[in-house]
């Protein structure tokens, strides 16, 4: 990275609180939730993957990307777009990869929410 540049956060806090209405708790309750939840997620999508099964590919990305649009992570949701339509057109052609770029993508998404998280009251 070049020297002055900022880095770009994965969190968007304006689109976050805009989804909840400006309600920070129940900001606060979606963070936890989703903190919790996403392993699982992971997995799922993980194993519809490895058992090469579109339709499940479709439903376990898509479900995925639906819980964390309302962060206003771009990457992560392109990402989890990405495999989604993958299994939608039933291409199963270089999933390996893009699942390592999505939970590549989801890393520093997962590390501001545990911050928000630990830093909201």
């Amino acid at each position: 990275m070049k020297p002055g540049r900022s880095v770009e956060r994965s969190f968007d806090l304006s689109i976050a609180l805009g989804m909840t209405g400006g309600d920070t708790q129940l900001l606060k309750e979606l963070t936890e939730l989703f903190l919790e939840e996403y392993p699982k997620l992971l997995e799922c999508l993980r194993s519809a993957i490895a058992s090469k099964d579109p339709r499940k590919i479709e439903m376990a990305a898509h479900k995925l990307k639906g819980s964390t649009s309302g962060f206003g992570a771009k990457l992560a949701v392109e990402k989890a777009l990405f495999i989604e339509k993958q299994g939608r057109e039933g291409n199963l052609d270089g999933l390996d990869q893009a699942f390592q770029e999505l939970e590549q993508a989801y890393e520093p998404l997962l590390r501001e929410l545990q911050e928000y998280d630990s830093n909201s009251h």
